[in-house]
């Protein structure tokens, strides 16, 4: 029997915990990179936007708070319940839908995509990745447009860092990096210690260059690839 893909079950209740035991999150800068994907897409409220793998809502949020008409869509039920508790507090309206990014339900509904947080690439194969992008080609009306905040490989292989550490309130996370050159896979071991107590992860992302995104982009339809940072570091 074949293991299941590491994200079907890698974003659960516990991940959440753990995520937000160390590391507090942080509205302002989700809100900052919220409106500086806005800003790159020119488009104003209230059109229709799809935050896609919209986790626990970070950027869902704020963009519903800026007067766009949010769809969330994330594989996650743990997270989307997360993320529904939080948008009701914040008091505004999303539409939050379970499902896979690369079979999304939609033609030609929404005006602007977002894909924000460094998600893209966690399929095995890369016509699955690219299937992505077909998805949200589809799902855009004629003109829309699609914001993609993803990894680049020549800038992670230039300045890699084969292990990580981080501490905060009791927590200790430590993240060990093995990237596989002929495939582009970046592998990463994960191992947090609580209470005494070590747990470990593992998962892998395909890291690509500008030049291959751009490239599957139009092959996809997606003619035009604007690339910028949205965050330090």
């Amino acid at each position: 029997m074949e293991d299941m893909p590491w994200w079907e079950t890698y974003f659960d209740d516990l991940y959440l915990e753990l995520c937000q035991q160390l590391a507090a999150l942080d509205r302002e800068s989700s809100r900052q990179q919220a409106e500086a994907a806005m800003l790159m897409a020119r488009l104003i409220s209230p059109a229709q936007l799809l935050d896609l793998c919209c986790g626990y809502g970070r950027h869902t949020i704020p963009l519903a708070q800026m007067g766009f008409v949010v769809t969330g869509l994330d594989y996650s039920g743990g997270m989307l319940a997360r993320a529904r508790e939080d948008t009701a507090q914040s008091g505004v309206d999303v539409e939050f839908h379970q499902s896979d990014m690369r079979e999304l339900p939609w033609v030609e509904v929404f005006d602007g995509c977002v894909m924000l947080g460094g998600y893209f690439g966690i399929f095995e194969e890369e016509v699955e990745n690219e299937q992505v992008f077909r998805a949200v080609a589809a799902a855009l009306k004629p003109g829309g447009r699609f914001v993609l905040d993803a990894a680049n490989r020549d800038r992670i292989v230039c300045r890699y860092v084969p292990q990580r550490w981080q501490e905060r309130g009791g927590l200790l996370r430590c993240v060990e990096y093995r990237f596989d050159p002929v495939t582009g896979v970046n592998h990463a071991r994960e191992r947090w210690l609580r209470d005494g107590e070590w747990t470990e992860r593992t998962h892998h992302m395909r890291l690509y260059t500008a030049t291959e995104l751009d490239a599957m982009l139009r092959r996809a339809g997606l003619t035009y690839c604007l690339l910028r940072r949205l965050r330090s570091g």
